[in-house]
């Protein structure tokens, strides 16, 4: 045993340690086994080797006990390298993929939650959106007056089912149909309606008008219109919102009133005029038992 041979036993040791320490830094890419394995087999490698510094002949006991921790060290290798790859080869040459991938799976389970949390809350703005949907569905729908929406542009944003009851045309016919609306209003009326659109656009204020229309029936139907400018928080103009009532039932019990009045009115005159000519007729029977001298000329106190 030279002194360079055992200089160089120790440099082997320290350069085995030196091993252990960069296994040690990248332990999170081997498998917890295969770690340990390769530990091992460096560690009882620098045994071997300070073995080796201690023999005194070839035959010696600490030649011997070298030997031996190298066939250890070398079946440890084994283990860890050879004997791993052949049964769980995966394990071996994808350790850093599956580290990555579960890097990747704990980024993606945080995205996932953060994602149910974001759908989460999106369906709670859904649910709140489809009460206020339904509550604006239940006071628009449920009106008993035809109601309506109308754009600048002229295009309907929304008719009430109620107009089907009082025209016989559903809300989707006034939908496609734009012009269906003027269409139906008899042909005497639509110069009021005409006259009312125009003054709606340049006076930003409610109005109100009655006209007539025909109905699918043909039959006619009064209608008493009310309409006011829809403004957004801007005050910028957004179109017309419009309520249309049936008052046909209205229209007839005042005609029929009117009718009655007019026919009282003239039973009125006939009855005053037939009291006046009783009274003539009565005034002048008075006046002939009153005054009969009238009636006999030459009377002997003339």
């Amino acid at each position: 045993m030279t002194a360079f041979k055992k200089m160089s036993e120790y440099v082997i040791s320290l350069i085995f340690v030196g091993a252990i320490w960069s296994l040690f830094k990248k332990r999170k890419k081997f498998e917890q086994g295969i770690f340990r394995l390769l530990v091992a087999a460096i560690t009882v490698k620098i045994a071997s080797e300070l073995a080796f510094t201690f023999y005194i002949h070839a035959y010696g006991f600490f030649n011997l006990i070298g030997h031996y921790l190298k066939i250890v060290s070398f079946i440890l290798i084994y283990r860890a390298l050879i004997a791993t790859g052949l049964s769980r080869p995966y394990n071996l040459l994808f350790r850093e993929l599956e580290q990555r991938v579960a890097e990747r799976t704990a980024d993606l389970t945080k995205t996932n939650q953060q994602l149910q949390r974001e759908i989460e809350e999106r369906q709670q703005i859904y649910e709140k959106l489809r009460l206020a949907e339904q509550k604006y569905r239940t006071v628009a729908d449920f009106t008993y007056d035809w109601e309506y929406w109308i754009t600048l542009k002229d295009t309907l944003e929304y008719v009430s089912p109620s107009c089907e009851r009082i025209s016989g045309y559903t809300m989707q016919d006034f939908m496609n149909d734009r012009s269906l609306f003027r269409e139906i209003i008899v042909p005497e009326d639509r110069g009021i309606w005409d006259q009312h659109v125009f003054d709606s656009k340049k006076d930003l204020t409610i109005k109100e008008i009655q006209f007539r229309i025909k109905d699918k029936d043909g039959k006619i139907r009064y209608i008493e219109h009310i309409c006011q400018p829809v403004m957004d928080r801007q005050g910028s103009l957004r179109g017309f919102r419009a309520s249309n009532r049936d008052i046909t039932v209205r229209k007839q019990t005042e005609a029929a009133l009117q009718a009655s009045r007019e026919k009282a009115e003239m039973l009125a005159g006939k009855l005053l005029a037939a009291q006046e000519g009783e009274r003539s007729r009565i005034a002048r029977e008075l006046h002939d038992l009153l005054d009969p001298g009238d009636e006999q000329p030459g009377h002997p106190d003339q």
